[in-house]
């Protein structure tokens, strides 16, 4: 008895010394990997405070770039002697300088240029205010204002006072190149790029008064005053840390004291979601217990330490991706950047830059480039200060190339940023393109809610002659005659019905929806309608089928593809409504024994007033398609098993 109770006790010391060991070893990979995370995540804040204090700088020099060029303006205008300038000369002289308006006020705010009457001339308000404020502090002889004009286009005003201090030249300019490049370059666009990368879950620049930016809802974000933590963390001089909550989402929030030029000393917040080290975690408390209900079988306990080994080792190199993220900002720019020398040599290119012109990873010799031999290489050169657009052809292709740099202190050259535009002044003649056809389609929406008014006469009319008039011969024949005039102009008011569903855009809002109970309830209204024309119904409806829309707009969608299946089934022939999961999709097909969908006929059947049937209008499958596209989902109609067409709509499972 003691020979076998000593094995066993061995067996149990030793199980229980490889499950001690273990759990200290996965308690310590916890710790070392939670360390190594708020390590990581600090790396990440403080490059990222750089990269939002480069983001800031440039916006501070494109403001730089173009009060010059507006000074040089006021300089060039008042060297060619405005008061003798002739109305066509002024005329040139405002299209040569792309301006708008060019006026002259002394220091009463009275004009004094141009001479014409001064009731041809339209003045914003806010002008006066900022003409009084420039005289009255003229340490600074200048003001540059950025509004929008009448029609949306941002617009700049430039104001400078005169050196002998009796008169202001105000410039008014189109200003949409800049606020672009600001869009293109500044700090909101790199949070917007940053946020959702490699577990990124929100990023702020908070002050305690305001949100300079932020990319989640700022009642969300709180204010510095309520929270002790971000009060401690603002006199901090040193990066702090904590987890929160955001929208059930468990963060590592990082706070860093963070202050530019242009705004006030205030908070860059950082929010990393945790939820692959939880779940990592829990995948270790799983283990955990696996082991603990396999005492007897030491090896299985040794590989399962290897196992939870080399899971610490996966989150380790996990966790270091987001190292190399600081180093790969850089590189995962969608603007092309590169650093170009005076003797022409590319010493830095990002993907992008490489991407857009073809380049390999070796450095090249900007001249020897046969795609940009067109641009003004030497001019970037000798300036160090230039922006252009330009046509180029790569890879047969068109492209139109935006192109601008700045002066660097890396050896002697510039900072080349080069940007396709193509895509974006395409899509800016779509949206033109787009424009007008909604306004065909509202123009069309009313003339048909115009018609409903004498059709409802009609009706009105129709059912009084039924009621209240009967005809001493032949009255069968009058009432069929006015029961025809209901029904026709029921049937047209109902395809109005459709049509002005089918031009509205606002259809409810959307929230989780299942669609098992909803395809049951609709089948078994269903079974009996297809039942009275000798059709039978086939069910197969899985349970949990939760997607995000409205639910009426769902409901009209499934009923508007049974009514098609009805109608194109025979009678003795069967149809089939089925719901299921697909991986992350939740699909819904219907399906039919008739005569199907030809392939020519496929890409038509969803236009609008598109129909075979001699009765039918044309708007059923357009609306399907309709839902559809509103709801995120995909349709498309192929040959069922049946033998009749086959309509599937998927969405992405919530």
């Amino acid at each position: 008895m003691r020979e076998r109770f000593t094995p066993l006790v061995l067996i149990a010391v030793i199980a229980f010394a490889i499950i001690a060991v273990t759990w200290l070893s996965l308690t310590a990979g916890r710790s070392e990997t939670y360390s190594l995370l708020i390590a990581q995540g600090k790396s990440f804040t403080e490059a990222l405070a750089d990269a939002s204090a480069n983001a800031l700088a440039a916006e501070d020099y494109y403001d730089q770039l173009v009060r010059e060029q507006y000074r040089e303006t006021v300089s060039r205008f008042r060297r060619e002697q405005r008061a003798a300038l002739e109305p066509s000369a002024v005329s040139a002289f405002r299209l040569t300088n792309d301006l708008l308006d060019l006026w002259v006020f002394d220091t009463t705010g009275t004009i004094l240029f141009p001479p014409a009457s001064p009731a041809t001339t339209t003045v914003p308000d806010f002008l006066t205010d900022e003409l009084s404020r420039l005289v009255a502090n003229p340490d600074s002889n200048f003001v540059l204002v950025l509004a929008d004009d009448a029609t949306g286009r941002p617009v700049h005003y430039y104001l400078e006072l005169s050196n002998q201090l009796d008169e202001v030249t105000v410039l008014r300019a189109l200003a949409e190149d800049y606020t672009e490049a600001i869009a293109q370059t500044g700090i909101a666009t790199l949070a917007d790029r940053l946020v959702g990368e490699s577990d990124v879950v929100y990023l702020a620049y908070q002050t305690p008064g305001t949100v300079v930016f932020t990319s989640i809802p700022e009642i969300q974000l709180g204010r510095i005053d309520d929270d002790s933590w971000l009060l401690s963390a603002l006199d901090a001089d040193t990066i702090l840390y904590r987890e929160v909550t955001r929208d059930t989402t468990v963060v590592l929030e990082f706070a860093r004291p963070f202050s530019t030029g242009r705004y006030p000393f205030g908070l860059l917040r950082v929010g990393l979601s945790l939820e692959r080290y939880h779940a990592i975690v829990r995948e270790f408390n799983v283990q955990m217990g696996v082991m603990g209900g396999a005492l007897a079988l030491i090896m299985s306990l040794g590989l399962l330490y290897l196992s939870s080994r080399q899971k610490r080792r996966e989150l380790g190199a996990e966790f270091s991706e987001m190292k190399s993220l600081t180093e790969s900002i850089f590189e995962q720019i969608a603007t092309g950047v590169a650093v170009l020398l005076s003797s022409g040599e590319i010493t830095m290119a990002n993907a992008s830059f490489r991407r857009l012109f073809r380049l390999g990873e070796s450095s090249l010799n900007w001249r020897d480039i046969d795609d940009v031999k067109l641009l003004d290489v030497d001019g970037f050169l000798a300036s160090g200060d230039t922006t252009q657009e330009t046509e180029i052809d790569i890879d047969s292709r068109r492209l139109l190339v935006g192109l601008s740099s700045a002066p660097t202190e890396i050896a002697t050259g510039v900072v080349v940023v080069a940007s396709d535009i193509t895509r974006l002044t395409e899509f800016e003649r779509q949206a033109a393109r787009r424009a007008r056809l909604s306004e065909m389609g509202n123009l069309a929406a009313g003339v048909a809610h115009e018609i409903r008014n004498p059709l409802n006469t009609i009706a009105i009319a129709a059912q009084r002659l039924a009621a209240e008039f009967r005809p001493a011969e032949r009255s069968d024949e009058y009432a069929e005659f006015t029961k025809s005039i209901r029904a026709e102009t029921r049937r047209l008011n109902d395809i109005i019905s459709r049509f002005l569903a089918l031009t509205r855009d606002d259809h409810g809002p959307q929230s989780a929806l299942d669609l098992a109970p909803l395809l049951r309830d609709l089948s078994t209204l269903w079974r009996s309608e297809l039942q009275d024309r000798g059709v039978s119904l086939d069910v197969s409806v899985e349970d949990e089928l939760v997607i995000t829309a409205n639910d009426n707009r769902i409901r009209q969608l499934i009923t508007n593809l049974l009514s098609n299946a009805r109608e194109a089934t025979p009678a003795g022939g069967t149809v089939a409504i089925e719901g299921y999961r697909d991986g992350d999709r939740v699909v819904v097909r219907v399906s039919d024994s008739g005569p199907g969908v030809s392939d020519e006929l496929r890409e038509s059947i969803f236009a609008p007033y598109f129909t075979t049937k001699a009765s039918g209008t044309g708007l059923g499958l357009a609306t399907v398609h309709q839902v559809a596209t509103e709801s995120r989902g995909d349709i498309h109609v192929s040959t069922g098993e049946l033998g009749g067409a086959t309509f599937s709509v998927s969405w992405k499972a919530t």
